[in-house]
């Protein structure tokens, strides 16, 4: 088309008109890779992300006055992320002794798993119930949160939800953690090897 002008684009695609030249750039964690990449083409203060914006309803779920989220899916191709089922029950169970309700999170192809901890340990299920809004404002309401290297954490931490991440060898925290004002990221190589009790301690609720 005749006068026509490609659009002018940061990133590292072929032929992109602004790319971000650091080559260690998979090595930063990705806050401050986008950071360093925005700042080459002039953006030099990126503040943290806000979703304050983000906002919805959840009364229709009919939630204990206290309660902690579970997330405990991953990746379905990315199994070995998963800390095992049957210590997210024994851990929802101590949290339902201690008197404190358990929601466990999920997205539509988690919803056994979640309703099986659920199940076990008196807690409720929202596996593919929930919106991006709903995740935040949970996350915004609960007392803390325990999940695996996956989404939900993510906008946990940033909503500034205590938040106690579980890490295997199969992703690096110091690239892929959430970031938020209170996070704990707790790693072992195979995530069967960390205990209930160290999890309970992290969220200082044992």
């Amino acid at each position: 088309m005749k006068g026509f002008r490609r659009p002018q684009w940061s990133g590292i695609a072929a032929g992109c008109s602004h790319p971000h030249s650091n080559p260690k750039r998979n090595l930063m964690h990705t806050l401050e890779r986008q950071a360093e990449q925005l700042s080459e083409i002039g953006l030099k203060k990126i503040p943290f992300p806000d979703l304050s914006w983000l906002v919805s309803s959840v009364e229709r779920f009919d939630l204990p006055k206290s309660f902690i989220l579970i997330v405990p899916g991953s990746a379905s191709h990315r199994l070995g992320k998963r800390w095992p089922k049957e210590n997210y029950i024994k851990l929802s169970q101590n949290l339902s002794n201690s008197g404190l309700g358990t929601v466990i999170l999920g997205n539509s192809a988690e919803i056994q798993l979640a309703d099986e901890i659920a199940f076990h340990s008196g807690g409720i299920s929202l596996a593919g119930k929930t919106s991006f809004a709903d995740l935040a404002t949970l996350s915004r309401s609960a007392i803390g949160a325990v999940g695996n290297d996956t989404g939900p954490m993510h906008i946990a931490a940033i909503c500034g939800c205590k938040s106690v991440v579980l890490f295997s060898n199969e992703s690096n925290p110091t690239i892929t953690a959430p970031r938020g004002s209170d996070v704990t990221v707790l790693q072992k190589e195979k995530l069967a090897d960390l205990s209930v009790n160290e999890v309970a301690a992290a969220l200082c609720l044992r």
